[in-house]
């Protein structure tokens, strides 16, 4: 079996395309975009060229980070908030339109389904790369005044495990794309959408929060505990702590997360091997990984 970071750099997540659905809400983003963009900020330099992640978080979300400076800007607030209520609602009925609601599933489809449409535009190299995507939902993830909204930088690999990403371009108006099986990691035997998720929280979990999903990241052993006690708890259920040890261990032994004392002991690791009495069939580690 190869390593996680061969599996997400792999063909079923790198080749393909992203969906009619999304390719056409892209154009639409794309001048909300621009609005945006010109009601806050005067464009200089780099920032001339590409689109960056404050102005696509707003393009969906509305005007619900801004400073204190700017708040006192009433009509320009009013006036985003009406753009970005309209753009959701454009990507309902896109949902719609394309029979994909129920297809693309999740807690918010039509806020994939625009950020899938950020993605067309980042692969025109209209939107900066380094976008992160926010989820500003109340209540969610320290979203409270002064908070850091929950940002991931994962997002277009979990989109790409959706029916808004079609792996063979054949197949783009056919219904494969919303039939087709989701992948599963071989070693943990979670989806691919949760073991990114247990990969992001790794990665949230350190003074280097933001980090982007090549850079490698350095976490202790207190650090990754925590993160695989608290995804018992998650709902809706991402990971059980063991399968979070997997996850965590392939990312030890492919070179994305080092680590002074995680690893665990020789005994412990037999335990995690495929075909191992304690897992479940079909998960564990490889003989490389150890």
């Amino acid at each position: 079996m190869l390593p996680a970071r061969l599996l997400l750099n792999g063909s079923e997540l790198k080749e393909g395309t992203w969906h009619p659905a999304a390719v056409e809400l892209s154009a639409h983003v794309l001048v909300d975009l621009e609005f945006h963009r010109n009601q806050w900020f005067v464009p200089a330099g780099r920032t001339l060229h590409v689109f960056q992640d404050w102005a696509v978080a707003m393009g969906y979300h509305g005007a619900v980070q801004l400073t204190d400076r700017h708040v006192s800007k009433k009509k320009a607030v009013a006036a985003c908030n009406q753009r970005s209520s309209n753009m959701q609602r454009r990507c309902s009925r896109l949902l719609v339109k394309f029979g994909l609601t129920t297809a693309v599933g999740g807690k918010s489809p039509a806020a994939d389904l625009y950020y899938a449409a950020v993605a067309v535009l980042i692969e025109a190299g209209m939107v900066s790369k380094w976008v992160r995507r926010r989820d500003l939902r109340k209540g969610y993830c320290n979203t409270d005044a002064g908070g850091e909204p929950y940002r991931d930088p994962l997002w277009q690999l979990k989109l790409k495990c959706t029916s808004l990403w079609v792996p063979d371009a054949d197949d783009i108006d056919a219904d494969a794309a919303m039939t087709r099986p989701r992948p599963t990691d071989p070693h943990s035997g979670l989806r691919v959408e949760h073991q990114l998720e247990v990969l992001r929280r790794i990665r949230a979990a350190g003074i280097d929060s933001l980090p982007m999903p090549d850079w490698a990241v350095h976490r202790d052993h207190g650090v990754l505990a925590d993160v695989a006690d608290k995804l018992r708890h998650a709902n809706p259920p991402i990971a059980t702590k063991l399968q979070a040890e997997i996850v965590t261990l392939v990312e030890i032994a492919t070179g994305r997360v080092t680590t002074d004392d995680a690893i665990l002991p020789d005994t412990r690791l037999l335990e995690l091997v495929h075909g191992s009495d304690s897992l479940p069939e079909e998960a564990g580690l490889s003989l490389i990984h150890i």
